[in-house]
């Protein structure tokens, strides 16, 4: 089944390359055996939004589907339903998943900051050095209730192969400098004309100097000139600030997300 959400079509870049997608009546498996604590590389992704009575059908699905297999630690679900709509999600609340409402946005046109950083530049990572700053940088803001070496290991796991996609030819990961210091990172992947951003970082002692919006435009202005991608495309929680900077480039709101996970920490 073709997916109508533009950005779970994009996530598909990647689970194609470094995982396995698996089809069935209802849903999608997706899969990364490589990294059994990436949350989001190891869920089930429905064609519609969870109905009443769905909780105990999906989470043994999720077991046998996933669990079975791999030692994930973790619960984890999206549906493919771009216009919003209701989705029966309080059963999955009191058994202690978080719900996140994300909104899809897409530029098909130039994006340019509206105020660039002074002395800031923004380059494709090259060698060994700058893939170690980006771990770094990606661990100076450890999410809640993750363990900090369990979080390094998968972190070291998932650059490893956002560097192959690199190396192969399907996007970069860029890095914004102060000096020789990265202050700010993003990962851009394409398919065609269709590119897709990746964690999206700014270092916490260097935000509010338009770093963000200086790297995006950056990075966008590479993909058009160099890739050809006429269509840009990245998620972001709704109502925080990373979507107004978005929209302040110029992106535009086209779908909503939502998905369901109950992480480890949740779990015990």
């Amino acid at each position: 089944m073709d997916l109508r959400s533009l950005v779970w079509r994009t996530d598909l870049f990647f689970h194609r390359f470094v995982g396995e997608i698996l089809s069935r009546q209802e849903y999608l498996v997706i899969r990364t055996p490589s990294n059994p604590a990436f949350y989001w590389g190891n869920f089930l992704l429905f064609f519609a939004p969870p109905a009443a009575g769905d909780v105990e059908r999906w989470r043994a699905l999720f077991r046998k589907e996933i669990a079975a297999d791999l030692p994930v630690r973790h619960e984890a679900f999206g549906w493919d339903a771009p216009e919003g709509g209701s989705a029966v999600v309080e059963p999955f609340l009191r058994q202690g998943f978080t719900l996140s409402s994300q909104v899809g946005l897409v530029a098909r046109h130039p994006v340019v900051a509206p105020h660039p950083a002074e002395g800031v530049r923004v380059r494709a990572l090259e060698g060994d050095e700058d893939w170690q700053n980006l771990l770094e940088n990606q661990q100076v803001e450890l999410p809640e209730g993750e363990d900090p070496a369990g979080y390094a290991a998968y972190l070291v796991r998932r650059m490893k192969n956002y560097r192959r996609m690199a190396q192969e030819g399907h996007g970069a990961w860029f890095g914004a400098f102060l000096g020789k210091q990265m202050v700010g990172d993003l990962g851009l992947f394409f398919e065609g004309t269709v590119g897709r951003f990746q964690e999206v970082e700014t270092h916490p002692l260097f935000r509010r100097r338009g770093i963000c919006g200086t790297l995006v435009a950056e990075a966008s202005r590479h993909a058009r000139e160099v890739w050809g991608v006429d269509t840009l495309v990245l998620a972001a929680e709704r109502g925080e600030t990373a979507e107004r900077l978005y929209l302040a480039l110029g992106f535009r709101p086209t779908e909503s997300l939502e998905t369901l996970l109950q992480s480890p920490a949740a779990a015990r």
